[in-house]
């Protein structure tokens, strides 16, 4: 606010001793009459500085704007505010396509929820849970390897080895071979 103040009193200033000048410079030889043409370029001169200092005020701050008094747009008339044409609803083709992809996103995010839940249980040595949890997930997808070596691991743990030998015949042969190293610490042996 104070180089705004500062601006106006340098442009008064200014426009002080241009008036001065070209009073100066009329009062010459021509009886002390003022040249029209001095004046007109001085006002010239006085409006460009003049524009350009208000285009550097608004530039560098924001003038405040006051409220102004809001104009009523309702019609007076009430034949005015009847329509002219009915509007139809829009009516949005489904996309199956997309909604079927949509409900694959929601079953496959649900299913890494469950199946992070029966890791989760499992490393929280809740076997029985993380098996149930497995088992539970392996109706759904019986190729789950992941949920296979859960339910594979968390039966040998807890010694049941009918339940480990079903489900680790599902198994590929790497995962195979580690479950037969793990389950071996547990007394429960493989068929090969």
């Amino acid at each position: 606010m104070q180089s705004r103040n500062l601006l106006i009193g340098a442009l008064g200033l200014i426009s002080v001793v241009v008036m001065f000048k070209v009073m100066m410079d009329s009062s010459g030889d021509d009886g002390g009459e003022i040249d029209s043409s001095a004046v007109e370029d001085a006002i010239k001169d006085y409006d460009r500085r003049h524009k350009e200092s208000a285009e550097t005020v608004v530039a560098s701050k924001p003038s405040i704007v006051s409220p102004t008094k809001v104009r009523s747009v309702l019609p007076k008339d009430e034949s005015e505010t009847k329509p002219t044409a009915k509007l139809q609803p829009r009516v949005m083709p489904s996309l199956p396509a997309t909604d079927s992809i949509y409900q694959k996103s929601l079953k496959s995010s649900g299913l890494r929820t469950e199946m992070a839940d029966a890791n989760k249980l499992y490393d929280q040595a809740d076997y029985e849970g993380a098996r149930e949890a497995a088992l539970t997930i392996l109706n759904g997808q019986s190729e789950n390897v992941r949920m296979l070596r859960i339910v594979v691991s968390s039966s040998c743990i807890m010694g049941d080895e009918d339940i480990a030998v079903k489900y680790y015949q599902g198994l590929p042969k790497r995962d195979q071979a580690q479950m037969q190293r793990r389950c071996k610490r547990y007394d429960i042996a493989f068929d090969e």
